[in-house]
């Protein structure tokens, strides 16, 4: 029963938390290496992206707010805050991904399937789309916004402060419609026609100087505005080019991170060596310190070694049956310790070949060679996972498959998957050595040749 569930794939809901560079990522992320400076630097480009990526969001998050002014209040805050969520996360998480794609899987799975392929264009796509309205956001919109702001704070109309001398001429005024009521008769007197007259020149002299402190105070305006128009024009081309080299930077941050991920991927334990998270049958739960952080728990004096993690080691006895007509060798349960010289004991009577009894030279000879195709067999699977190039993939892929054959024709059951990166491999009681197990074994390593040595 333990056997047909793990053959069968599960579900999406319950696959291996382990598997997949998702979580190779977020193990990478809490890696702590003192022998490399990567695991600072990614640290510190995380950090600083996220300042710059805060800068970038809340200048065009303003912008939209201030251009979406004739919508309501509220219906103007959500389209802001939508549309700068959107273009920052999308810009940052696809372009990172992006970059990943070909730095830890090759450009041999970008183009190994079309769904890869799309898969690498849909997010160059938004990428460069995202990336594009926010260098848009933050070099025009920065620039456009800060002119603006600077308009509508220094927006006050041109106002003449003549205040002094219009006090002066609303007296000399009243002073002529005093005199102008002091008569003798029914006539003005002569002195009031000189008060008069004095009074009506110092109106016109007091509103020739009101002209000329208006000319000069709109002259002192105007060369006031140049200098705000000037000092406008500078801050929103500061806008503008500040806008462009944060957007710059944080391409090149990107670039950093992944490359500093790369490095330190290189310091994690290869898949075959990882602890799983689940309690899957086989596996022995333990907890086990970060890379770093210090020895690994001393096994208890009792316990048996363990087998290599991702094996199981329970056997399941083959059905008589399935065997008629095959020759069978019972395999040795000594651990994984005891070397093959251990396992020359006597066979038992009734399990040595129909076509002549196998000596112990023999047995020695057929156990060393079991253990070098599993040994192999697994080493070309987690090489087919690990290599940089594509062909080398293909080569191990294939050679992995040539191992399981002979495997699974001395009775093993062989189960491995690429896409996950799982491999199991459980060991039956007795091994088949008929004349069919034979030649598949030689027509899997007449294949192994043909492919070449790893």
């Amino acid at each position: 029963m333990s056997n047909q569930t793990n053959s069968q794939p599960a579900a999406w809901w319950n696959r291996n938390k382990g598997a997949g560079l998702k979580n190779r990522i977020k193990a990478i992320q809490r890696l702590n290496d003192p022998t490399t400076d990567a695991d600072e630097g990614l640290i510190g480009t995380k950090i600083l992206l996220f300042v710059l990526l805060c800068f970038t969001g809340l200048l065009a998050g303003f912008n939209y707010y201030k251009n979406f002014g004739s919508f309501p209040t509220p219906v103007a805050v959500f389209m802001a805050i939508a549309l700068t969520f959107a273009i920052e996360c999308g810009k940052n998480y696809c372009t990172t991904w992006a970059i990943r794609t070909p730095f830890f899987r090759g450009f041999g799975h970008i183009f190994s399937t079309p769904a890869n392929t799309f898969l690498f264009a849909g997010l160059i796509l938004v990428s460069a789309a995202t990336f594009t309205m926010s260098v848009i956001n933050s070099t025009i919109g920065g620039r456009q916004l800060s002119v603006m702001l600077s308009h509508e704070k220094n927006a006050a109309a041109f106002s003449p402060d003549t205040k002094a001398i219009d006090a002066q001429i609303v007296e000399a005024q009243k002073n002529i419609q005093s005199a102008s009521g002091t008569k003798w008769r029914g006539t003005t007197t002569r002195e009031s026609q000189r008060a008069i007259t004095a009074q009506t020149k110092a109106v016109e002299s007091l509103n020739r100087q009101r002209e000329t402190v208006i000319q000069q105070q709109r002259a002192d305006w105007e060369k006031q505005q140049a200098i705000q128009a000037e000092n406008r024009n500078y801050s929103a081309n500061l806008m503008l080019t500040s806008g462009g080299w944060v957007e710059f930077l944080q391409l090149i941050l990107i670039f950093i991170r992944v490359a500093c991920e790369k490095i330190l991927d290189s310091r994690l334990p290869s898949p075959s060596q990882e602890e799983p998270t689940g309690g899957g049958i086989g596996f022995q739960r333990r907890p086990q310190p970060a890379f770093g952080e210090g020895a690994p728990y001393p096994q208890p004096p009792t316990e048996q070694p363990r087998r290599p993690i991702g094996f199981f080691t329970d056997r399941e006895p083959d059905k008589p049956q399935a065997r008629a007509g095959a020759d069978t060798v019972p395999a040795p349960t000594v651990s994984e310790k005891n070397t093959v010289e251990q396992c020359t004991t006597a066979e038992q009577p009734g399990t040595a070949p129909a076509v002549g009894q196998a000596t112990s030279a023999e047995t020695v000879s057929l156990l060393a060679d079991i253990k070098e195709w599993k040994k192999r067999c697994t080493q070309c699977f987690h090489r087919a996972l690990n290599q940089q190039r594509e062909e080398f993939r293909e080569h191990n892929r294939r050679r992995t498959d040539c191992y399981a054959a002979m495997l699974r024709a001395l009775g093993f059951r062989v189960t491995y998957n690429f896409e996950s990166m799982f491999i199991n491999i459980i060991e039956p009681t007795t091994y088949t050595i008929g004349e069919d197990a034979s030649n598949e074994i030689l027509k899997q390593k007449s294949e192994l040749e043909k492919i070449g040595k790893a």
